[in-house]
């Protein structure tokens, strides 16, 4: 199994995650099934076997969590660029519209939506966190 995840992690994950910084807060469930089902036919079980069973009898998990913490990521890279960088000015833009409610459905939305979900209310009120290393692996 060993070489299977590193050569789909190598090969196979760099196309389906392409920009997913941008698209990552929404679900793709097209994406999961390629993972899923490349995964059943490596293992040699049927494609009907339960996704849960899979992922935990081979320590894997889908594809979208990884994506969300992509998008995480990003945000905290947004935070420290330097307000003449583009994205910086498109961040800024996309957080005063969902700010006066006059976008509610946006990825700044989705990363509060996350943020606020998984416990990091504050990190999301601070727009920092002390030591990032730690706060990706929570």
């Amino acid at each position: 199994m060993n070489v299977f995840a590193k050569l789909f992690d190598s090969k196979v994950y760099p196309v389906l995650s392409y920009a997913c910084e941008l698209w990552g807060m929404n679900d793709m469930p097209e994406i999961e099934k390629v993972h899923t089902v490349c995964m059943k036919r490596f293992l040699n079980v049927s494609i009907h076997c339960s996704n849960v069973t899979l992922y935990a009898d081979t320590g894997r998990y889908p594809l979208s969590i990884n994506h969300k913490l992509r998008c995480v990521k990003y945000w905290l890279r947004l935070l420290k660029l330097d307000k003449a960088r583009i994205a910086k000015q498109a961040y800024e833009m996309l957080l005063s519209l969902y700010e006066s409610k006059q976008c509610s459905d946006s990825w700044v939305a989705d990363i509060r939506t996350l943020l606020l979900e998984n416990g990091f209310g504050l990190v999301w009120l601070n727009k920092q966190v002390g030591n990032e290393k730690r706060f990706l692996q929570n």
